[in-house]
């Protein structure tokens, strides 16, 4: 029995098509995988049946009925509830307040920290959202979202910032969910987790969907139905020679925006030609580590430095110095979302050179130039950000970040969001940007990224740093905490 039914989506934005007569059946009791490149228009297609979006045409259906009012609340009144990648958070309220917010009811509020419990997730209730890292948002909008008991449940890239254990504790909890009549949607670029979770898979290309197949299809498959053709390949490692120091933290201490330590005595060394891998549990003091490093945050001791000079005060003269920086959320602290491409890069281009004086032709072919080479899907660089995929945003991003030579990138999560393709070209600009003698410092929360890309492999928890051997289970135990407990509140140093 279909619990919802798309017949025939077409939906646009200005001159960009994001779905051009897609289709989609999801059965009652199934876990649903949704997969397609960046700008294959899933997000469009669920933000519509979460009432998030109107239709230009087509027709959409839930237990057996035509679907004519698109709002959230009328999603929400038929048992439709979705976790975009996009949150809905309000900033300034704590994380209690914000569930307080949304759900409104004792027992709901209830049920979501047991959840957190039994998923293993500490979240910091008392905390602003807006000091919570990425990855604690996005836990906190699943507990939302699963709270309220919904029929049809919609995750955007759910697992992006999870570690293995909790990906299988929450895939464990999802399968409970769907066997008492419900579905589940899955929307997700890990084409290793379809089988894991999935029952069935459409697949969308250019807006159209391409097939419905079984999830035990192989992963090769998958990719040709994504991409038209076998694209995706392995990325060759190029090693290129070590040299200087570029980046070199010693003993810092980072206080976090709750007044406790949220660094403790961390000290690493980032060479030319290398990449600096770190792992680690979102919300461990990556976040305020990086901020420490860019001067968005004070530290109380230690020391940063680049080239062998003090480190700079601002992201700004990092960027006029030679450094290149991608936050862990581009969307809110680098990009300007409702200027067009062209415009986003003029601004990075003004506070590089610190200069206001543009010439606009050079801009516009210098956009363009960025938008073809990172595989952007916009009809020009006039297009703005708002209305592209979250995908291509990121996409731009790393344009933004990547396009140039720089003699050091700090780089967060560089390819969050992103499909297949999208993944294993940014691995390969990473490791050419490697050999040819720049230096990387790279905090990802996909273990695997991290294990295909690093040279050195530093581990974060609890705001304390250890290098580990390049082997999964040793990283897998440290990123939970075993071999930190007799060091906790010490001074440690992983410089090598």
């Amino acid at each position: 029995m279909a619990l919802a039914r798309m017949d025939n989506i077409v939906k646009r934005f200005g001159a960009v098509t994001a779905l051009d007569g897609a289709s989609l059946e999801v059965e009652v009791g199934e876990v649903h995988a949704l997969l397609g490149e960046n700008g294959a228009g899933k997000t469009t297609l669920m933000r519509i049946l979460a009432g998030r979006l109107s239709p230009d045409a087509g027709e959409v259906w839930l237990d057996g009925k035509r679907i004519t009012r698109f709002t959230p609340q009328e999603a929400q009144r038929q048992g439709v509830a979705m976790v975009a990648q996009t949150f809905t958070l309000v900033l300034p309220l704590t994380a209690d307040e914000n569930l307080r917010l949304a759900l409104r009811d004792r027992r709901a509020i209830k049920r979501a920290k047991e959840l957190a419990d039994e998923l293993g997730w500490q979240l910091r209730w008392d905390a602003e959202v807006a000091a919570l890292s990425v990855g604690e948002r996005q836990r906190l909008e699943i507990l939302k979202a699963l709270a309220v008991n919904p029929r049809l449940l919609i995750l955007d890239e759910p697992t992006s910032v999870l570690t293995p254990t909790e990906t299988e504790a929450l895939f464990g909890l999802l399968r409970r969910f769907v066997a008492a009549d419900r579905a589940l949607i899955v929307i997700t670029h890990r084409l290793s987790e379809v089988a894991q979770v999935a029952d069935r898979v459409t697949v969308l290309r250019q807006g159209r969907k391409v097939a419905t197949v079984p999830a035990t299809t192989p992963t090769e498959e998958l990719a040709r139905l994504m991409v038209g053709e076998v694209t995706v390949t392995e990325t060759k490692l190029s090693r290129g020679q070590v040299g200087e120091v570029v980046l070199q933290v010693r003993d810092l201490w980072v206080r976090g925006d709750d007044g406790r330590w949220a660094v403790k005595g961390v000290g690493f060394t980032v060479r030319s030609g290398e990449i600096v891998g770190i792992a680690g549990v979102d919300g461990n003091g990556q976040q305020e580590l990086m901020e420490a490093i860019w001067g968005l945050r004070r530290w109380e001791r230690g020391e940063i430095r680049f080239m062998g000079a003090k480190g700079f005060a601002s992201p700004c003269k990092w960027w006029r110095n030679g450094a290149a920086l991608l936050p862990p959320d581009p969307m809110r602290r680098m990009l300007v979302l409702a200027w067009s491409l062209t415009r986003n890069a003029a601004l990075r281009r003004q506070v590089e050179e610190q200069g206001w004086w543009l010439n606009w032709a050079k801009m516009r072919a210098i956009a363009e130039e960025w938008r073809q080479r990172f595989g952007v899907r916009a009809p020009s660089g006039d297009a703005s950000l708002v209305n592209l995929s979250g995908g291509n945003r990121q996409r731009w991003a790393l344009a933004m970040a990547l396009a140039e030579p720089k003699r050091l990138f700090l780089l967060v999560n560089p390819t969050q969001g992103l499909d297949v393709a999208s993944t294993k070209t940014v691995h390969a600009l990473l490791n050419q940007l490697r050999a040819d003698g720049a230096a990387i410092l790279l905090v990802s929360t996909d273990l695997e990224e991290v294990l295909t890309l690093s040279d050195r492999v530093l581990v974060m928890f609890a705001g304390q740093l250890r290098e580990a051997e390049r082997q999964r289970e040793a990283i897998g135990a440290l990123m939970g905490g075993v071999g930190f407990e007799e060091e906790r509140g010490a001074t440690i140093s992983a410089a090598s």
